[in-house]
């Protein structure tokens, strides 16, 4: 068995998000070397000179975010490709070649949402955002269980971990930060962030598409 040293690289993933939205917002005199409060000053003028304008609203209480944590058996599935539905598909994902998708289903007991809540997501890994043994990627996803479910968007990376030559298996992680973005049903206004992390065993791979099992877990925050 040979262990291989995970890289950070969710920064990556990060610059590519802030890129796509630059590229969907039409921003024009945004520069590679200008910071985030710089961008976001630089957007703001642009949208009022465009005639842009925040209605006043009536400030309401936030809901106490709680503890809150998820965890199960997954099914994962890596194919090339970006995934559907994901807004870096059709501009960072030009051939398969250019991406993959791996996507998680699974049963997970989620704390405020049900013992036996559904996941279904999946993330795009960018094969430009390769260091060494990692990739970094975005996805989105939702865990529902009663009629009621949660929006969760989020990125970070993809690593080989170890590899045992006399089983033909591969190990690898997924090491991602999630934010909650509302829902439907009694969690329509859910907010929340944490950590997800989930692993993958590949036996005897043969390309894509693979099929892996893993665990997953989640740790963060939640309000409804």
């Amino acid at each position: 068995m040979s262990s291989r040293k995970m890289v950070a690289t969710f920064a990556v993933a990060m610059m590519l998000l802030v890129g796509a939205a630059s590229a969907v917002a039409g921003s024009t005199n945004l520069t590679d070397n200008s910071g985030l409060i710089d961008q976001m000053t630089n957007f703001a003028e642009q949208a009022r000179a465009a005639g842009g304008h925040v209605t006043p609203q009536k400030a309401s209480k936030a809901a106490a975010l709680e503890k809150f944590s998820a965890a199960g058996s997954v099914n994962e599935t890596i194919d090339a490709g970006g995934c559907s539905g994901n807004p870096l598909t059709p501009m960072l994902c030009a051939t398969t070649a250019d991406c993959a998708a791996i996507t998680m289903q699974g049963t997970v007991n989620a704390t405020s949402i049900s013992k036996n809540a559904t996941l279904d997501a999946c993330l795009t890994l960018i094969q430009a955002s390769s260091l060494g043994e990692c990739e970094s990627g975005l996805g989105t996803g939702t865990l529902s269980a009663n009629g009621n479910s949660v929006n969760i968007s989020f990125g970070g990376d993809f690593c080989l971990s170890d590899e045992i030559i006399s089983t033909v298996t591969v190990y690898a992680v997924l090491n991602l930060g999630y934010v909650v973005e509302g829902g439907t049903g009694s969690l329509a206004t859910a907010t929340g962030n944490g950590n997800l992390a989930t692993s993958l065993l590949i036996v005897n791979p043969m390309g894509p598409p693979e099929s892996a099992t893993g665990d997953l877990t989640m740790t963060g925050t939640l309000s409804k």
